[in-house]
């Protein structure tokens, strides 16, 4: 690992919950699961863009919020590159991607 870990506090993670609520809004993506973890964060979104463009922009709207908030979070570098995407291809395993996002982290 080329950087140090970042771990997220209990605020940070309320402002990439809500910077994604955000961004999704406004993008008009459903974002029907997220759950922002100390070191990592689990989204199901459904969106007209491509899973890595829908990726990357909240990767990029979660670090301008959280460089922005009352106590800052100033690092190099605040997410690792990429992230694992799955297809979601069945109303159940949606179902079942949501309930692991909410229920199981």
């Amino acid at each position: 690992m080329r950087f140090d870990p970042v771990v997220l506090s209990e605020q940070d993670r309320q402002t990439v919950e809500k910077a994604c609520q955000e961004h999704c809004n406004y993008r008009g993506w459903s974002l029907l699961a997220v759950n922002a973890r100390t070191n990592h964060v689990h989204l199901v979104v459904v969106a007209d863009r491509g899973p890595k463009a829908v990726r990357d922009q909240l990767k990029a709207n979660c670090t301008r919020h959280l460089r922005q908030q009352e106590i800052p979070l100033i690092v190099e570098r605040t997410w690792a590159k990429g992230a694992d995407i799955e297809i979601l291809d069945t109303e159940q395993e949606i179902h079942d991607c949501i309930i692991y996002v909410l229920e199981a982290q």
